[in-house]
């Protein structure tokens, strides 16, 4: 897309220097086209990058990528679990140590798969940051040991740090779950909050 905003400047600046000076103002509305187009296209690439930014999430925690998943976080990020509120090394550690059991990668045996779906990504007005939505499926196990699917939303806050997104803020509502010998589905009750409304 950044290539068909090239030529179309290129094109505009070639008929531009024909162009004489009291035609200006006829120029202005393509400048303010252009300049839309622009805007227009950032947004679509910022959507897209916080939407590549998620899904890494889950794909890192599928693998066990510990130190890349809390790399996907800001600075000065918080994650907000049911179990309790931590920042970027918290996280590290946590996944390091809970999870991983002081390695990178998953066990032989072990399952975490996290699958992101349903995405509905709102940026704001300046392009710098962005909320999104998202339904999680989660396949959890370790054999032998333990089977179980979970589901749960998302409901996050992103922003650019050193021109990079990042998650800023995250939180996981668990929605339902269910293990393997029980003979139902556990669901979560209360409302979660959606960041947008149908206007």
């Amino acid at each position: 897309m950044k290539v068909f905003i090239l030529i179309l400047n290129f094109c505009f600046l070639s008929g531009a220097s024909a162009v004489a000076a009291d035609d200006s103002a006829k120029l202005a509305p393509l400048q303010q086209r252009i300049a839309r187009l622009e805007t227009g296209i950032s947004g679509v690439e910022a959507i897209r990058a916080v939407k590549r930014l998620q899904n890494s999430y889950g794909h890192y925690a599928e693998l066990g990528l510990w130190n890349d998943l809390a790399d996907l976080f800001a600075d000065n990020a918080l994650a907000h679990f049911p179990s309790g509120m931590l920042g970027k090394e918290g996280m590290r550690n946590f996944f390091l140590q809970e999870i991983g059991r002081g390695s990178i990668g998953l066990r032989n045996g072990q399952l975490y798969s996290h699958i992101m779906l349903q995405p509905v990504v709102t940026l704001a007005p300046d392009g710098k940051t962005a909320k999104g939505r998202w339904r999680e499926f989660a396949i959890l196990g370790e054999y032998g040991n333990s089977a179980s699917w979970t589901g749960g939303i998302y409901e996050n806050e992103y922003m650019q740090e050193n021109g990079v997104w990042k998650i800023n803020n995250l939180h996981y509502y668990p929605h339902f779950s269910g293990q393997y010998e029980q003979s139902g589905w556990t669901a979560a009750q209360g409302s979660i909050p959606i960041h947008y409304n149908p206007t």
